[in-house]
């Protein structure tokens, strides 16, 4: 609630007992800065986004984890804190609107999308079923691996690390704007396509992403792992670890438990909920002349977890890297296999 109050005021500052400042915790101009729209999506400053009369900041992701949202005109403000499980994910967004509205503030307006579009881009889905990503109009690149977009009217088709995501368009003058539907993990986000500050490229964001995690940038078929490089890690994966499974025991920060990874056909899982098993792709394989040292694999923003795994070549063995926050290339934690 001090956060809150000090967004809309004077910033977060101490007083002492006559009301002099004797600390600023967070200045007026450096709140001005968090909430100006600032990168490519033109909605959020440095982490904080800020549109109609509302200023709010998501957790781990819009529709996960923690996140507040403020009214400016009225100063309400909403907190939501949620210990969830990755099969029974919990949404914000409608029950803190309903707060608010409750409370009196401005309502945010609800985007929706007509249902005879809706019918138009299921079919454009069903002529994609099974076309390879590379053979979409357009690619996309992050650390969470790779999209294909094709433009159809009245919307997009996505290839997400090979699972199929649809968004209908909405009006926008700044950028082109669509919402998904019909997928359970990322119903109702909001995505733009904008053209990024690096030499024109093009990116895809996702609604309250303005990182690396969430942003998308054009990207080459070149760049994709061909299907060799592909078998050729799996093959290397199988030598690793085996049909059974193998255990990579480590010491982690965030708290969880050692990974598992088993191999099914052509197929790499990782435990996620007890004994529940769950894909993981690859993204990359980085080789030198004397053959592969690194193999990425992520998981498919369908199911979690979706952090980056980094299989490493390492005094004539190979060890697990894992990405526990949004810089895999610094913020890892190394396991080793299990004996």
């Amino acid at each position: 609630m001090q956060l809150a109050k000090s967004l809309s005021t004077d910033g977060l500052i101490i007083k002492d007992e006559s009301g002099k400042i004797i600390n600023t915790i967070i200045s007026k101009p450096f709140i001005k800065e968090m909430i100006t729209p600032q990168g490519i999506n033109g909605v959020t400053g440095l982490g904080v986004y800020h549109e109609y009369d509302r200023v709010g900041k998501g957790g781990s992701h819009a529709t996960f984890g923690c996140k507040f949202e403020i009214d400016f005109k009225t100063g309400n403000a909403v907190i939501s804190m949620v210990n969830f499980r990755p099969e029974v994910p919990s949404a914000f967004d409608d029950r803190a609107l309903q707060a608010l509205e409750k409370l009196g503030s401005t309502p945010k307006p609800k985007l929706s999308i007509n249902e005879d579009v809706k019918s138009t881009l299921r079919l454009e889905k069903s002529k994609l079923k099974n076309t390879d990503i590379r053979d979409f109009s357009q690619l996309f690149y992050s650390k969470f691996g790779y999209i294909g977009l094709n433009q159809v009217p009245s919307g997009i088709i996505m290839n997400w690390n090979g699972s199929l995501i649809t968004a209908g368009a909405i009006s926008s003058n700044q950028s082109s704007q669509y919402i998904i539907f019909d997928e359970v993990s990322h119903d109702g986000v909001r995505i733009r396509l904008a053209t990024g500050p690096d030499s024109g490229k093009q990116y895809l964001f996702f609604e309250n992403g303005n990182d690396d995690s969430q942003a998308y940038k054009t990207t080459t078929i070149d760049e994709l792992p061909n299907n060799n490089d592909v078998t050729l890690a799996f093959n290397i994966m199988s030598n690793i670890v085996g049909v059974n499974g193998k255990t990579y025991k480590g010491t982690r920060p965030d708290g969880m438990p050692p990974v598992t990874l088993k191999l099914d056909t052509n197929k790499i899982l990782t435990r996620c909920e007890g004994d529940k098993y769950v894909p993981i792709l690859f993204t990359k394989v980085l080789k030198d002349k004397d053959g592969v040292y690194e193999i990425w694999f992520v998981g498919n923003h369908t199911y979690p977890p979706d952090k980056i795994f980094k299989l490493i070549k390492k005094n004539n063995g190979w060890v697990l890297n894992i990405a526990i926050s949004d810089n895999p290339e610094k913020n890892v934690e190394e396991l080793l296999p299990e004996a």
